[in-house]
């Protein structure tokens, strides 16, 4: 492989506070798809209003399959007000254990959500960030 080849490292490597929350897909399943589009987009949408960058990688690939959701922060308090607001919510409250440091290979191999994720799980995970964000800029307007 000639030098102007190589694969170029993803720009994210330098960034040094990561975590990893994994969910299990049963794919052939609408509920399952359904209720972790919800969970991706409630995550999505606490790293949106953290400036918390989200990536992506298949852990394991069949019909259950496991994503690995990778969280990246920029600052101790980001990453405090993410975690209060996702162990804040019944839906997206995991136990401490479930997260964990990710390798640097994973964080090598993530990838943007949408690559990742199915199209169908995505556009509902959007959906829900994007109500999150509205009631949070609606809420934020109130006071």
């Amino acid at each position: 492989m000639t030098r102007s080849a190589k694969k170029a490292e993803p720009f994210w490597l330098e960034e040094k506070d990561w975590l990893v929350y994994c969910i299990t897909v049963e794919l052939n399943d609408q509920e399952s798809r359904t209720t972790w589009a919800h969970v991706i987009g409630r995550l999505l949408g606490y790293a949106m209003l953290t400036n918390t960058r989200c990536a992506a990688e298949i852990g394991a690939a069949s019909m259950i399959t496991t994503y690995q959701l990778l969280f990246s922060f920029d600052s101790a308090e980001h990453k405090r007000e993410f975690m209060a607001m996702a162990q804040g919510n019944e839906v997206t409250r995991a136990a401490d254990w479930e997260w964990v440091v990710p390798t640097l290979d994973e964080i090598r191999d993530a990838k943007p959500l949408p690559e990742v994720i199915p199209e169908d799980m995505m556009m509902r995970a959007q959906i829900v960030a994007m109500l999150m964000l509205s009631a949070h800029q609606d809420h934020r307007s109130a006071h």
